[in-house]
């Protein structure tokens, strides 16, 4: 059963030691686990081979970070969780790649929507196995820099095509206009990767290319 956001921010609020790790993982579905891992850390939770290891830091994103690059060495399945007294911070290894998954920062104080989402959604689900669990924990922890990126390239996209409008009216008014043309154009690809639009992938591409083809106005035609 999917975690609550009210159950999920009141296990995120506890987070101040392993324990507090340990109930936090525990309440999106893990199994409960205490060993010390090394010096460091500890192993706070698990599912089937997959294993959480916390520590504590004054710099939890380095820290994750660390753990994170460490495990990747090793080849393991596992999650790497650091906090300080502000925030939460997770990382993994990539599984069959090199390198670690980006951080996923939890502030303790009013946490992102977006944040809290990548947090409850890497509760396991039963049938998967600790392979499959990690595959999942490494492509859910991609997510937010995907997202960021999205909103760079949209944001530059915008003050370019915002930029390229005749000079009338404000600067204000011709970026209104750009957003509404860019938010258009990401509707109607939403509803082509639906399959709503002839039931073609590339009904808005082709669309475009028999118009240049044609020398028409592609947004009058």
């Amino acid at each position: 059963m999917p975690i609550d956001r009210t159950t999920l921010l009141a296990a995120l609020g506890r987070t101040r030691s392993n324990h507090d790790v340990n109930r936090l993982f525990v309440a999106l579905g893990y199994a409960p686990d205490d060993r010390a891992e090394d010096d460091t850390t500890n192993v706070v939770a698990h599912w089937r081979g997959f294993r959480v290891l916390a520590a504590a830091s004054p710099t939890p994103r380095e820290a994750a970070r660390g753990i994170a690059h460490r495990l990747a060495l090793a080849s393991r399945r596992a999650l790497a969780v650091s906090w300080s007294a502000t925030e939460l911070v997770l990382a993994a290894p990539r599984v069959g790649a090199a390198g670690v998954t980006p951080l996923l920062v939890v502030p303790f104080g009013a946490p992102p929507p977006l944040a809290l989402q990548l947090l409850a959604d890497l509760a396991p689900r039963p049938r998967h196995t600790g392979l499959a669990h990690a595959l999942r924990v490494a492509e859910l922890l991609g997510t937010e820099r995907a997202g960021e990126r999205f909103f760079r390239i949209f944001r530059v996209m915008l003050e370019r095509m915002a930029a390229s409008l005749r000079p009338t009216g404000t600067a204000a008014d011709r970026r209104a206009l750009a957003l509404i043309a860019l938010t258009r154009v990401l509707f109607l690809y939403f509803v082509q990767a639906k399959g709503w639009l002839d039931g073609r992938p590339d009904y808005l591409p082709a669309l475009l290319d028999d118009a240049l083809a044609r020398r028409r106005q592609f947004h009058r035609q």
